[in-house]
């Protein structure tokens, strides 16, 4: 697998992501450093004791992180969740937070699949 089949299997434009970071092995690095971001793990955490503050913090930091790698899907839905509980909207979120586990599920097996093949 490829870094661009590997893109394209977690349903993201591979393109515009070399358009910002310009080489493959840069974009093949930040991808798999992704796999070791603490950020998910920290919203699961403070979803799980419903800290909305934390939750917003790591919701947030996941959305800047997932914009710069071009991993569109879950950035969007972590600004939507992020915004959410900016705005005490915790029914809203709790409508959010499945999806966003479910986009981030597909992206790490995606991810993990493509590190073997290195």
């Amino acid at each position: 697998m490829t870094i661009k089949e590997c893109y394209e299997a977690m349903g993201e434009n591979y393109n515009e992501v070399l358009t910002r970071l310009q080489l493959e092995k840069l974009i093949v690095k930040y991808a798999l450093k992704f796999l070791d971001d603490p950020n998910y793990g920290m919203l699961v955490e403070a979803w799980k004791e419903k800290d909305y503050e934390a939750a917003y913090r790591a919701s947030h930091t996941l959305k800047g992180i997932c914009s710069n790698l071009g991993f569109s899907k879950l950035g969007s839905m972590s600004a939507n969740l992020a915004d959410a509980l900016k705005e005490n909207k915790i029914e809203q979120a709790e409508a959010i937070f499945p999806e966003i586990e479910g986009i981030y599920s597909n992206m790490i097996s995606v991810l993990t699949e493509f590190q073997k093949t290195l």
